[in-house]
């Protein structure tokens, strides 16, 4: 994100890159900023925001939020908790496809990328500020798509569900008591 914000900061002079939230103990800020290169003094590192309307209204303030990731099988199955939270703000989302892709509709619900290069990165949040109405319509579409995806009554339904297919499972695999409790006490 560092290293793409060199980048945006060169054809935006007005870019500025705000990063919440903790930052590992082997990171120092100095070494991080001088990874944005020429935006390096464009860059806000504000810690952790313990109240959450303060990170909301950090978000609706954003011209595009960004969460980067590599193509790889670990991003593939996770799901940033913080991806839904940024299409609900209702602005642009920038994010790796891996996972994603399964989920949302490139420059249609969110700006996916499709490898961990900065240059991609960078070109991708251009286009978020390049096309404001495309963008508004995506962060628009993005909002509807996440409140479908993320339904606190769908969640539930789904977790519910999948919990019983598990209990079930292990109902029909358990051995039957006699054979468990034999297994025990040889133990």
């Amino acid at each position: 994100m560092l290293r793409a914000f060199d980048s945006v900061a060169e054809c935006w002079p007005d870019a500025v890159l705000v990063y919440s939230g903790r930052l590992a103990p082997r990171y120092r800020e100095a070494d991080l900023r001088a990874l944005a290169g020429a935006g390096s003094d464009k860059v806000r590192f504000l810690g952790f925001l313990e109240d959450p309307d303060d990170l909301v209204a950090l978000m609706t303030e954003a011209s595009v939020l960004v969460q980067p990731g590599a193509p790889t099988e670990f991003n593939r199955l996770r799901l940033p908790a913080k991806v839904h939270d940024y299409l609900l703000a209702g602005q642009p989302v920038v994010t790796f496809s891996v996972g994603f892709r399964e989920l949302l509709t490139d420059r249609h619900e969110a700006v996916l990328t499709y490898s961990a290069r900065p240059d991609e990165l960078a070109a991708a949040i251009e286009w978020v500020l390049i096309n404001p109405r495309r963008a508004r319509a995506v962060a628009e579409a993005g909002r509807r798509r996440a409140r479908e995806l993320f339904a606190p009554d769908l969640i539930v339904r789904q977790t519910l569900a999948y919990y019983e297919r598990a209990l079930k499972h292990a109902d029909e695999a358990a051995p039957p008591p006699a054979r468990r409790l034999a297994r025990w006490r040889a133990v």
